[in-house]
């Protein structure tokens, strides 16, 4: 996607206009109407929005986000991370600034000659960085914002940006999609694209999220893990326990998968025992520490009256774009991937590229720690000499470590990701290390 014009926002932070100005730069009346034909107002809250926003602040390490929606006199949060009330006056809002363009950032409201002296910057919660991402209807009316809030200043990277934005349009299609989804009902329609059992997407609507969702990676050029999560035995345990039991389980699973603290973007119901997910990857070698925490949640065993069951998954992964670039190839090789063999409890990946840089990272870091103990690395110095050759200046410590198993690791072996095909090698150093500063969850200023 484009990258937004941030230099296009200083002249409006030096010149700032008040709410009822912003408000005058497009037409405020079809604005609101198409807001209030959202019916999202005023809505109890919701766990897709709540997995968003939590997502959002943990990636990006901020105390503060929200899915913010510019009412006629009003802030109305659909959904929060660390914002204690429901609502606000436009007086007390930075995100009403934000609807006249793409985006707005302030990484430090104590240097702006305007917002220095916003309420919510003298006073609670203290706001010193800001930024948000203009979420749009069906129509394209600005109806409110994604935001990111912390009490720290903060400069985010042009990678940084652009997930944001990535976020922000995922919101809008769940926007756009209960207005579509309510209309559809409205009008008598048979087809409701989501499983009755769990009320996850069936795998028609989940295949059209994941295309959605792959056009937005291919542009910010980001792995995407696509899953195929098989629960064994389901035949067996309806079979002695009854279908209210099979169904309790099938829910209980569909709950875990759209829990706020999983890190996984979209899910969907396949068939009776299988569902996918969605997860963005910043590197393959971080296949397992992503994928274990949620094969581990997901199997937690499940209370069902007087009956403790135990699910059996097995994981299927493909990987976007070196697997496949279309939803279809995706899910069939992650289906696939399950007639293989195990690569890792119960997780089994398809690209045996992936598998094996993913298993020899997590084997690095399983073995690591009996090695330290065991003073088993070496330590190597390697002279800095002076530009001119004439002295040493000083010392770089390497270690060194020859395992069994392993063989030689050197401090750059940390389990290489694999390259994008035809994609240019800029983005490799990103893939290796995710607290790089071009990463979405690289550390802010403050």
């Amino acid at each position: 996607m484009n990258e937004p014009n941030i230099s296009s926002i200083q002249p409006f932070l030096k010149n700032p206009l008040r709410p009822n100005d912003v408000c005058k730069l497009f037409d405020e009346k079809e604005r609101l109407a198409e807001l209030h034909s959202l019916d999202i107002l005023d809505t109890p809250a919701d766990k897709y929005f709540d997995r968003y926003t939590h997502l959002m602040s943990e990636i990006f390490k901020v105390p503060m986000g929200a899915v913010s929606l510019i009412d006629e006199d009003r802030q109305w949060f659909k959904s929060s991370v660390g914002v204690e009330v429901r609502e606000t006056p436009l007086e007390d809002s930075f995100c009403v600034h934000a609807l006249a363009r793409d985006m707005l950032e302030v990484p430090d409201t104590l240097e702006d000659d305007f917002f220095c002296h916003h309420t919510v910057v003298v006073g609670s919660p203290f706001i010193r960085f800001y930024m948000g991402t203009v979420l749009r209807g069906p129509t394209g009316q600005p109806l409110g914002t994604l935001c990111i809030m912390d009490t720290h200043s903060r400069y985010l990277t042009r990678t940084q940006r652009s997930w944001l934005v990535t976020f922000g349009h995922l919101v809008e299609e769940l926007i756009n999609h209960d207005k579509a989804l309510t209309a559809a009902l409205q009008q008598g329609s048979k087809n409701n694209q989501r499983n009755s059992r769990t009320g996850l997407p069936d795998e028609t609507l989940f295949g059209n999220t994941l295309t959605h969702m792959l056009h937005l990676a291919e542009k910010e050029e980001n792995y995407l893990a696509v899953l195929h999560l098989r629960l064994n035995r389901l035949d067996e345990i309806s079979r002695i326990n009854g279908r209210r039991t099979q169904d309790a389980i099938l829910h209980c699973l569909a709950e875990r998968l759209t829990a706020p603290d999983v890190k996984i973007l979209a899910a969907g119901h396949l068939s009776l025992a299988c569902f996918g997910a969605v997860i963005p990857m910043h590197s393959v070698g971080d296949l397992f520490d992503v994928i274990t925490p949620i094969v581990n949640k997901l199997a937690t065993p499940i209370d069902v009256g007087e009956v403790t069951i135990h699910p059996d998954i097995d994981v299927g992964i493909s990987l976007s774009p070196l697997d496949g670039q279309t939803p279809d190839d995706l899910l069939e090789r992650a289906r696939a991937a399950l007639d293989g063999p195990r690569s890792h409890e119960g997780v089994h990946v398809f690209s045996h590229e992936v598998e094996g840089t993913a298993l020899r990272r997590h084997t690095i870091e399983q073995r690591l720690e009996p090695a330290l103990l065991e003073n088993r690395l070496i330590n190597h110095y390697q002279p800095l000499v002076a530009a001119d050759g004439s002295r040493v200046v000083g010392f770089e410590a390497l270690a060194r470590w020859q395992d069994q198993k392993l063989g030689s690791v050197s401090p750059a072996d940390t389990g290489q990701p694999a390259q994008y095909p035809h994609r240019p090698t800029r983005r490799n150093a990103v893939h290796q290390d995710p607290q790089t500063p071009d990463s979405p969850v690289g550390k802010g200023g403050g």
